[in-house]
């Protein structure tokens, strides 16, 4: 077994979609309730503290600093939020079929919305600098390569590559899951992918060979995140279950369901805490749940 149980944090009052680090002992949690909420990674509190909250369902966030954050949701609104003072400071509704993804590159923010398109966002003035359409299907995931490139995941079952200096975007593995490209992972020289489809494939980011394909769960594999220090990759899916993989062999070591600390719907986002260990997942069924590194 490579982590266990240890409890359950609950308060949101629907799903939640998206988790983040805020600092070494507390964490975020994006909801369905439009709320975000601040959370102690460990210890025996397990109540939470709203910081912000918003009239829509919220997707995806993004913290960046002096209490700052960018919150997307499921209208394409993008929002930036002062969370210090739980003030809407700016709201863009510049994205169609909601916003997916976020995430800060080397001095901006960019978001990828239902329609395909993706935009960078300048933060001192929180004003979309450019957009490009990269799909005529959603964006689903936004990951960082390096300094210059970011990975995008697409529900036309590519995945693709994008400057984010120039914005110019290549199609880095055309059909790389039989069905929409939900999660990515990047470790070293590798790309971790999760589908629609249920599985998760292993590619060579030098060569671009597709070296394993893995069918890891029974339905959507929602997130990948890395196990930090350790040989292991974990995996939420929408069939409930949380699963622990060999990074180089991707042999599934432990799988996790509601018996064991899981959840009853889907596993919607993962987040590792080094500092503690503490591997945290949350679910459709309104919690979060905590895991220690054994």
């Amino acid at each position: 077994m490579i982590v266990k149980a240890q409890g359950k944090y609950k308060g949101h009052k629907a799903s939640i979609y998206d988790l983040a680090q805020l600092d070494g002992e507390h964490f975020l949690s994006a909801g369905g309730d439009g709320y975000i909420v601040k959370w102690k990674v460990a210890g025996d509190d397990y109540d939470g503290q709203a910081i912000a909250s918003v009239d829509a369902k919220i997707f995806t966030m993004c913290i960046l600093e002096d209490g700052l954050m960018v919150i997307g949701d499921m209208n394409g609104h993008l929002y930036w939020v002062d969370t210090w003072k739980n003030t809407t400071l700016k709201n863009i509704p510049l994205h169609q079929k909601g916003v997916f993804s976020l995430k800060y590159h080397e001095g901006y923010v960019y978001s990828g919305g239902g329609s395909g398109l993706i935009t960078k966002w300048a933060i001192d003035k929180m004003i979309p600098v450019e957009s490009i359409q990269i799909s005529s299907e959603s964006i689903r995931n936004i990951s960082v390569l390096n300094r210059d490139i970011l990975l995008i995941g697409c529900s036309d079952n590519s995945i693709y590559k994008l400057n984010g200096q120039n914005m110019q975007v290549d199609q880095l593995f055309p059909d790389a899951h039989e069905n929409s490209v939900f999660s990515l992972m990047v470790d070293g020289d590798h790309l971790y992918s999760g589908g629609r489809d249920a599985h998760i494939n292993k590619y060579n980011l030098i060569t671009r060979e597709l070296l394993s394909r893995v069918p890891a769960h029974w339905f959507t594999v929602n997130d990948l995140i890395k196990i930090q220090g350790t040989p292991y990759m974990a995996s939420a899916s929408r069939d409930k279950r949380i699963r622990l993989l060999n990074t180089e062999t991707m042999e599934v070591i432990q799988s996790i369901d509601v018996q064991n600390g899981g959840h009853i719907n889907s596993v919607n986002k993962l987040l590792y805490i080094s500092e503690h260990h503490t591997l945290l997942s949350a679910s459709d069924d309104r919690t979060i749940s905590r895991f220690v590194l054994n």
